[in-house]
C-alpha cells in the first residue's frame, strides 16, 4: 500500500533542486519594455522553400492572424511586427502580473505555444492546398525574450524591417516586383483594435504619446 506523501515531505525532497531552478529562471526588468521574438522552426529551409508564392502569401496571412491572437492574449502588448516566418511582439515590462512576473522561460514557452496553436488553427481553417504534407504537424516556433529600452524601440522595429527587405535580396529577387507583404511585412498596431499595416515605415517613427500606452506610427506614410 502506498504511504501518503505529505506536502512537507515533497517540499523537503525538492530543496536540493531549487537553486538549480532559480539559477535558470531569469526575470526581465520591469522598468523597460520586453521583446519576444518568435521564429518558425525550419519553415523556409524545409517546408516553404519550394511552394508557390500564392501559397506563401496565404501562409503569411495565417501567421499574421496568429500574431494578432498573440497580441490579444498578452494584455501588455503594445505593438508587433511580422515578416517571413518571424514575429516580434513588444510587451510593457511593468505590467508584471500579466507578464507572468517577467520570467523568461514562462514568456517564451507560453508565447511559442500560443502562436503555434493559433497558426495551426489558421492553416486548418483556411484549408490551404499545396503545402507539404507534414508541415501542419511541424509548424512550431522557437522564442527568445529580452529587455529593450524605450528610446530604441523604434530602432528595433526598423531593424526587423531591414531583415524583411534583406530576404528578397538574399533570394536574388527583384525588389520592386514583389508585393508589399513580402517587401515590408505586417506592422500590427492598436487603434481601438489590432490593425495591420503593410508599408515601408523606415522613414516614419513608432512613438508612444502620453494619451496612449500603445505605440503609433507617425510620419509621411501615415
Amino acid at each position: 500500500m502506498q504511504k501518503k506523501v505529505t506536502q512537507f515531505e515533497y517540499t523537503k525532497s525538492g530543496e536540493k533542486f531549487l537553486p538549480l531552478i532559480r539559477e535558470a529562471d531569469i526575470i526581465l526588468r520591469s522598468d523597460e519594455y520586453i521583446v519576444i521574438h518568435l521564429d518558425g522552426v525550419k519553415f523556409t529551409s524545409r517546408y516553404l522553400k519550394a511552394v508557390d508564392r500564392s501559397i506563401k502569401k496565404q501562409v503569411f496571412e495565417c501567421l499574421t492572424n496568429a500574431a494578432i491572437e498573440l497580441c490579444n492574449f498578452f494584455q501588455s502588448s503594445r505593438v508587433a511586427y511580422v515578416y517571413g516566418d518571424e514575429v516580434s511582439i513588444l510587451l510593457q515590462g511593468d505590467v508584471v502580473k500579466e507578464n507572468y512576473h517577467n520570467r523568461i522561460q514562462k514568456l517564451c514557452s507560453i508565447a511559442s505555444s500560443i502562436l503555434s496553436v493559433n497558426f495551426l488553427n489558421q492553416l486548418i481553417v483556411h484549408g490551404i492546398d499545396g503545402l507539404p504534407t507534414d508541415f501542419k504537424t511541424n509548424c512550431f516556433f522557437a522564442a527568445k525574450a529580452h529587455n529593450i529600452p524605450n528610446d530604441i524601440v523604434n530602432d528595433y522595429f526598423k531593424w526587423r524591417l531591414m531583415g524583411c527587405k534583406k530576404l528578397i535580396f538574399d533570394k536574388k529577387e527583384q525588389f520592386d516586383k514583389c508585393e508589399d507583404w513580402e517587401k515590408f511585412g505586417h506592422l500590427i498596431i492598436f487603434d481601438n483594435d489590432w490593425k495591420v499595416i503593410s508599408i515601408d515605415f523606415y522613414n516614419d517613427k513608432l512613438v508612444k504619446t502620453p494619451q496612449s500606452e500603445y505605440f503609433k506610427l507617425k510620419g509621411g506614410n501615415v
